[in-house]
């Protein structure tokens, strides 16, 4: 017997559904075959084709998520000491990962003002080609927050915020506080759960399932001969469909069908593949953080800053702004940061937390070619991955792909790099400029 599943959802006509309208049992099968294919769109189970699973993409395959990617304290100088000329400085220039279903982001970049600057805002993609932008940004309510809307495509890009600065006698006050960024809309509604429509609505009288695990369901399936057209009316057919709707509707909102006061299925969804391995993992940005600050001249024209080199304080240049030297091989721990990770798959079938990290080899005779990065936690050290350059600029990044994480628990990244080339050359660096993580898929 097979299964009964609609091939796309069919609803019933407005004709059956008339006060004193005959019934039928094919009209049971329809709804029957709706729930099922419903089911299956969400746990992906009965080899569901996987471009048709709720992932939260949006247009028909879940609402997109809300999700915050950036909120970073900095707390750095923005003065030029020594004779590097003013000039225009790409401030914050990051990779980030744009999530399907959310392209529109508010980038807001807690800055003091000199006088009336501008700054801009432009999204490059991975050849640093322009996505968006440049965009001006303003400053809501007159306050200190410069912000900007800015449009992400789906994947790894590159965030760069630039803004204007002068020497440390001209502007003795610049200063940059920090940065957030999270998608303009916010999800619809006031409440976190579904409603029945009608304040009496009774819902469900039956109850969930104890357990919902493909096994289980698959034992209380109904299939074509339960509901063949024009066969004798089962109200069995009918508690059958109604436990089963009331078990999927407990699974994806994590509360009991309006007319049961208790919740019985225990299993929740949440995307971890721990009860449904075929369930749609997401993709999501986890974090995005800004480490350094460029001339936007040096991404495509060599120069040398002639100073103390990776003490933070240099000669020459932005105040407080580390840059690493061409250093001999060994590990240098260039960024650490804690986050909780969602208890996704972390082992075949793995959801993939990779990271990307950006540097700037604007020295004349640096190779930024010459670098690689790794991630290091407690739960595992990554391989060194080779920096790459960006189309023809003197940007360079390096992705390390399924980085190793604790699901369900907080997480400490570690972040370090070192050069290949032994020995070192005197007076010429890199700048490293951040590093985004992300579940991408």
């Amino acid at each position: 017997m097979a299964r009964k599943k609609s091939a796309s959802f069919v609803g019933s006509p407005v004709g059956d559904t008339v006060r004193d309208a005959s019934i039928f049992a094919r009209w049971i099968g329809n709804a029957a075959g709706d729930f099922q294919l419903t089911y299956d769109r969400i746990t992906g189970e009965n080899s569901h084709s996987a471009s048709d699973t709720i992932n939260h993409s949006g247009n028909g395959r879940g609402c997109p998520l809300a999700l915050p990617i950036v909120s970073q304290q900095i707390e750095r100088n923005l003065r030029i000491v020594g004779t590097v000329n003013q000039d225009d400085f790409f401030i914050i220039l990051v990779p980030v990962f744009g999530a399907p279903g959310t392209q529109t982001h508010v980038v807001e970049v807690d800055t003091t003002q000199f006088e009336d600057d501008q700054m801009t805002a432009e999204v490059r993609d991975s050849s640093w080609a322009l996505v968006s932008g440049p965009v001006v940004g303003n400053r809501p309510g007159g306050g200190r927050a410069m912000r900007f809307v800015v449009t992400l495509g789906q994947g790894w890009q590159y965030l760069a915020i630039k803004k204007y600065l002068r020497h440390d006698d001209v502007d003795p006050n610049g200063y940059l506080n920090g940065w957030r960024m999270w998608p303009e809309w916010l999800a619809p509604g006031e409440s976190n759960g579904l409603t029945v429509t009608g304040s009496g609505a009774a819902g469900n009288k039956f109850a969930a399932q104890s357990t919902l695990t493909p096994a289980t369901v698959a034992s209380q399936v109904i299939d074509d001969a339960m509901v063949a057209a024009d066969s004798p009316l089962d109200p069995w057919v009918l508690t059958r469909l109604n436990r089963l709707w009331g078990t999927l509707w407990e699974y994806f909102t994590g509360a009991p069908v309006p007319g049961n006061e208790t919740i019985t299925c225990t299993t929740t969804r949440d995307h971890s593949q721990t009860n449904f391995t075929a369930e749609p993992l997401l993709e999501m940005p986890v974090a995005s953080v800004a480490l350094g600050c460029i001339k936007e001249r040096n991404v495509t024209i060599k120069s040398d800053f002639v100073g103390t080199i990776g003490t933070g304080s240099p000669i020459e240049g932005p105040i407080d702004w580390v840059r690493y030297p061409q250093t001999a091989t060994g590990a240098i721990l260039v960024s650490q940061a804690s986050m909780w990770l969602p208890p996704f798959a972390n082992a075949s079938p793995a959801s993939n937390l990779d990271c990307v990290v950006v540097i700037c080899d604007y020295n004349t005779g640096v190779i930024g070619g010459n670098w690689q990065a790794r991630v290091v936690n407690p739960t595992s050290t990554s391989g060194w991955s080779t920096f790459t350059r960006i189309s023809t600029t003197n940007l360079w990044t390096a992705t390390i792909a399924s980085v190793g994480f604790s699901a369900g628990n907080e997480n400490r990244m570690q972040i370090e790099l070192q050069n290949t080339v032994g020995g070192s050359i005197v007076g010429q660096e890199i700048v490293v400029l951040g590093y985004g993580l992300a579940f991408d898929l």
